[in-house]
């Protein structure tokens, strides 16, 4: 994002930068092909991945190795440093 759009512009206030970086956040998730998706933009890889909202609001993908399980019930330690 640095880049492709903030060190291009010259944003006058804050105002423009949040809008120029809204417009290119969608730019870049909808319209941009990224070389690691395989030329696919994110949204297109995201509206491919086939989910199911399971028991206590989890996300499973049902493509096996893919997503995993996501949701509030994650058992993630937090990084203390």
């Amino acid at each position: 994002m640095k880049y492709e759009e903030v060190y291009l512009k010259a944003y006058q206030d804050g105002r423009d930068a949040r809008i120029g970086l809204g417009n290119y956040s969608r730019f870049y998730n909808t319209e941009r092909p990224h070389q690691a998706l395989g030329y696919r933009t994110p949204a297109e890889v995201f509206n491919l991945v086939p989910v199911e909202i399971t028991n206590g609001g989890m996300v499973e993908s049902l493509i096996s190795n893919t997503l995993g399980i996501a949701g509030p019930a994650l058992n993630i330690a937090p990084i203390l440093s």
